[in-house]
């Protein structure tokens, strides 16, 4: 398996026979693949581990076998494929409206044609997954830049400093504090937030607090 990774590979099926020799091409390829005889048994082992796949065979009815794959899918965490020897174009369909990776036309005949697409369907999925992973780490990076950036602005504004002063206090509070400075930062704009919130007291109203009594303190009577 040159260039490929090792996947571990659970399979199910109604053909047992099927489902058999599909573990022993994948195992041929290098993965760690195993076949279970009921579906009963392959859920008893999804909650031991999370596998890279999990592999369906079925017959006729295509529509139950995509609905409850994706299901366990969802459920463990990990893509599917179903392998159907009733394919046709509305199976495919069906399919990514699922969520499976794909669905594949088989017979006992063709199964070495299928561990391809298999193989290429899991790079598929791990790239992007990877791309996922990089993007979400972008935009929080991204968040945290500006969160920063706009801590320091206010700094800049609040305390007439320039740009590096505002951050080198900034990071050198953060630093005191023992946090992250995205973390000091965007505490630094909550508080501020909050204190926007705030209103002035009126003239009327700081008189009217003079004349109440305080709490615990009962007005004497006459």
């Amino acid at each position: 398996m040159s260039g490929s990774k090792r996947r571990r590979i659970l399979l199910v099926g109604d053909d047992t026979s099927v489902t058999a020799r599909l573990e022993s091409l994948l195992a041929e390829q290098g993965h760690e693949a195993t076949a279970f005889p009921t579906l009963a048994d392959l859920m008893a082992a999804l909650p031991a581990s999370q596998p890279d796949l999990l592999i369906f065979t079925t017959g006729a009815n295509t529509a139950s076998a995509l609905a409850l794959a994706a299901k366990l899918s969802s459920a463990s965490g990990s893509p599917f494929i179903l392998l159907t020897s009733s394919w046709d174009e509305s199976d495919a369909r069906a399919g990514a409206e699922s969520g499976a990776l794909a669905v594949l036309a088989s017979s006992p005949a063709n199964l070495a044609h299928c561990v391809p697409a298999i193989s290429l369907a899991l790079e598929r999925h791990a790239e992007l997954r990877l791309l996922r992973r990089r993007t979400e780490l972008l935009g929080g990076a991204l968040r945290r830049a500006r969160t920063i950036s706009a801590a320091t602005g206010v700094l800049m504004e609040r305390l007439k400093l320039d740009q590096q002063q505002a951050f080198e206090s900034l990071r050198a509070a953060a630093r005191a504090q023992r946090c992250r400075l995205s973390e000091f930062a965007g505490a630094l704009l909550l508080a501020l937030e909050d204190l926007n919130t705030l209103q002035p007291i009126s003239n009327d109203r700081r008189a009217r607090l003079k004349r109440e009594p305080r709490h615990g303190n009962a007005p004497a009577k006459s």
